[in-house]
């Protein structure tokens, strides 16, 4: 015997906003790829990996943070790495005083190809993104995604830190990775090479 359904379901503006937000969710990614792709030779997943590490203290992070701060499983960022390495573009190293502990930093090309195409990346997240809207509606935006993403439990670690986040209930598995000092995470299994 079938359970009954005990939530309405979605009016048509939950509907149609929900509709747009998979749209986007699909469409976002690939078009960032493509522009990237055709300015400096970096996919949107490489250009995240790369800006990430570079923000990073010194420049770089153990692998299980990085994964942890992209959101991504071990194995899909090791994959990754492991693209990324073949193109010259991090490389990781094993931790001199653990000797499980891998660390992942961007190469010199790495950093320049993000240099290269920082520009036009910026152009078409403004143009895309918040020239459509209207200050109010950037604001009203920035809540919203916000609000998702900590009922989500995001890592919230790579919002810019001079961007100010109202201040609200956060999960504590919600981390803020990327802001702590490399020597301060407890080696594990994750961070091998």
């Amino acid at each position: 015997m079938s359970r009954p359904f005990d939530r309405q379901w979605l009016d048509s503006d939950q509907q149609r906003a929900w509709r747009l937000l998979i749209a986007l969710m699909s469409a976002l990614p690939q078009r960032l790829s493509r522009e990237l792709v055709a300015d400096s030779e970096l996919t949107f997943h490489e250009f995240d990996v790369i800006v990430r590490l570079k923000e990073a203290p010194e420049g770089q992070l153990r692998v299980s943070a990085l994964a942890s701060t992209l959101g991504w499983e071990r194995s899909r960022t090791s994959h990754q790495l492991a693209r990324m390495e073949s193109r010259d573009l991090v490389i990781r190293q094993r931790v001199p005083h653990d000797g499980r502990g891998a660390v992942v930093r961007p190469t010199q090309r790495g950093l320049d190809l993000i240099e290269h195409a920082a520009p036009a990346h910026l152009d078409f997240v403004q143009r895309t993104l918040f020239d459509p809207l209207t200050p109010e509606e950037t604001l009203i935006l920035g809540k919203a995604l916000l609000a998702m993403a900590r009922e989500l439990e995001v890592d919230l670690s790579s919002v810019e830190a001079s961007a100010t986040l109202p201040s609200g209930p956060r999960s504590a598995s919600a981390t803020t990775v990327g802001q702590q000092h490399l020597n301060q995470y407890p080696a594990s299994d994750e961070d091998e090479l």
